[in-house]
């Protein structure tokens, strides 16, 4: 057997550390005045917080420079002040609620109440053998009337645009609570009829290549984290490195037929830190055709090679169970791909 890894050696000094952190709770997009968002992005709303108030004057007993300890203490007053005190328990950020900041700043008994009335309620929604069952409304949509079904990578999918339109029975479900369960599903579609409603769309099987580095997967090709340009070095990647000026190949398969008539491909290109992956010097778009590859018929657009951008191709739409980017690598050079999206 084999113990526990090396831990790795830290790139900052505790103060260093601290200071950057310090940083993060004032001058990044996760402050928004006195209140604080769970992450950074549209979908995380600021709220009063007295968890970020508790964090930041933790970190101004630690930070050296007094300038930034007295803005961390100041701006923790705020957060605090923003929080009924009754509330401290229940206003932190994270995904656990925990006692800290009341611990910290007072309140227990207030707190302790207010948290015992809230499980109270919750535990009123199990039934007597331990079961939350779903109630469709009087009123309204029946989320149980899903198009959903398990999809080739053996995983529930990503929610798609609603109205889905479904034929399936109504059936019962079981929503098991989160902090009971590995996985967790935060939405349901909504079902529909008539035009507006749409098809639900398979997943395709983990994508296939002519040749992959260990160290760059191929999930990087859809997993729908948007560059910031061809070099970013931030996010995924797929590389046939060390493969340099050869003909090589991506694949999506899916377990149905679906309709395609463009793509996208935002391509890797490290040119500006001397590195030996480059757009490539061709590439065309190919789709199944029984047991036979086929070029596409090109609508709309040439197959371009720029960089920090999408280089999108039309073509005459096509219904297959596989499409196929062919990419010819530039001499001397090798090639990626940061993201390959596709559509009907």
């Amino acid at each position: 057997m084999h113990g526990p890894p090396t831990p790795p050696t830290p790139d900052l000094t505790e103060t260093e550390f601290h200071q950057l952190e310090a940083h993060g709770w004032l001058d990044s997009d996760i402050r928004v005045g006195d209140r604080f968002r769970h992450a950074d992005g549209a979908n995380f709303g600021p709220t009063p917080s007295a968890e970020a108030a508790v964090w930041m004057d933790w970190l101004a007993a630690g930070v050296a420079d007094p300038a930034l300890s007295n803005a961390l203490r100041t701006t923790a007053g705020q957060a605090r002040a923003a929080v009924a005190p009754k509330n401290y328990a229940r206003s932190g950020i994270g995904h656990v609620w925990h006692p800290t900041a009341t611990l910290v700043y007072g309140a227990v008994a207030d707190n302790v109440g207010a948290v015992r009335t809230l499980g109270q309620q919750l535990l009123a929604q199990y039934q007597g053998d331990g079961v939350i069952r779903y109630q469709a409304p009087a009123n309204g949509p029946d989320y149980s009337e899903t198009h959903w079904s398990q999809e080739a990578n053996g995983l529930v999918g990503e929610i798609q645009r609603s109205p889905v339109r479904s034929e399936q029975p109504v059936e019962e479900i079981t929503l098991i609570p989160m902090g009971c369960a590995r996985l967790r599903i935060s939405q349901f579609p909504t079902i529909g009829e008539g035009p507006e409603a749409q098809t639900w769309s398979s997943l395709p099987l983990p994508p296939t290549a002519s040749f992959q580095n260990r160290s760059d997967p191929l999930s990087a090709l859809h997993d729908r984290v948007e560059p910031r340009s061809s070099d970013d070095q931030n996010i995924p990647r797929f590389t046939w490195w060390d493969h340099r000026g050869s003909r090589e190949w991506v694949q999506y398969t899916f377990p149905e037929p679906r309709k395609f008539s463009w793509v996208e491909v935002y391509w890797f290109d490290d040119t500006s830190r001397g590195g030996g992956c480059r757009v490539p010097a061709a590439w065309k778009v190919q789709w199944l055709d029984g047991s036979t590859w086929k070029d596409v018929a090109a609508a709309g657009g040439k197959y371009t090679t720029k960089t920090n951008q999408y280089n999108r191709v039309t073509f005459e739409p096509v219904t297959t169970t596989a499409i196929r980017l062919d990419v010819q690598l530039g001499a001397g050079v090798s090639g990626g791909i940061l993201e390959w999206k596709y559509g009907e």
